[in-house]
């Protein structure tokens, strides 16, 4: 079963160690590491870039949330961000344009893993200052909660490979709001191929319930759009997988008046047994 769970919603008014022997002793310090160090260089680059996939409940195939892990797949990391195919980006360098929330890596960032792969991966000081830098990049993530609109009820799919299904969910607030940020979380991203959020206004909400009561069951079937005629709706935002939504750009919203509803339109995409 999964339940969609729309999140996030901004509304306008984120010893110095040294040890001693005795004169002559045999003892001696560790060499310093040569090269780059995971704590020190690598880390900092896979919370960054890596991380919002890579995690436990991520899209990822496996997580990068501890050194062993991330030491234990080095020479497939390496290969993937020195052939560019991850992270993943479609964006055609091309065209000229720098793009918000871009999440390539610099000629640099790859010489570094290539180097600390290549050098077996040493670990380095989890205690150092230079340690702790690592954080997400900001876009990521949202700067605050105002609002969390979720479905009333579970949905199981019901159809394969391909399930469409638009789920009318009532806007809460009383008074005309602005919505300056959005982020989607599926119940079970494993299924989940794609969320779109369409604002209804307020004079077609009951032709949106209306739709969903057709059936008898959570939902109506729909594909490509949000399944009502006539003109389309707007988006309030949409998800994919990898998809971490964020604020809008300072200075823009969209406005939402008070007795409309929003539409969940979720693409499923299950393999089903007998």
């Amino acid at each position: 079963m999964n339940k969609l769970k729309v999140v996030s919603i901004l509304l306008s008014g984120v010893l110095l160690m040294a040890s001693f022997g005795c004169a002559g002793s045999t003892d001696s310090e560790e060499p310093p590491v040569e090269g780059p160090t995971y704590w020190q260089d690598v880390e900092p680059i896979i919370a960054g870039k890596c991380n919002m996939c890579h995690q436990e409940g991520g899209v990822g195939p496996f997580s990068f949330d501890s050194y062993e892990n991330v030491a234990a797949m080095r020479d497939a990391i390496s290969v993937a961000v020195t052939s560019r195919s991850m992270p993943p980006w479609l964006a055609d360098d091309n065209c000229g344009q720098n793009y918000v929330g871009d999440w390539t890596l610099s000629d640099s960032q790859i010489e570094t893993i290539r180097q600390w792969a290549s050098n077996g991966a040493p670990e380095g000081d989890q205690d150092s200052p230079q340690a702790a830098v690592a954080t997400a990049d900001s876009w990521t993530e949202m700067s605050r909660v105002d609002l969390e609109v979720e479905m009333p009820v579970a949905y199981t799919p019901t159809s394969a490979p391909d399930d469409y299904r638009c789920f009318v969910v009532p806007w809460p607030e009383t008074v005309a709001t602005n919505v300056t940020g959005f982020v989607t979380q599926p119940g079970n991203d494993a299924i989940v191929h794609h969320v779109i959020s369409y604002l209804v206004p307020p004079n077609r909400v009951e032709e949106a319930l209306a739709k969903e009561a057709e059936d008898g069951e959570p939902g109506y079937p729909c594909y490509g759009s949000s399944g009502l005629g006539g003109q389309n709706l707007p988006w309030i935002g949409a998800w994919a997988p990898g998809g971490s939504g964020g604020d809008f750009p300072n200075g823009t919203g969209i406005r939402v008046e008070p007795g409309s509803a929003v539409i969940l339109q979720a693409h499923y995409n299950v393999v089903m047994s007998n």
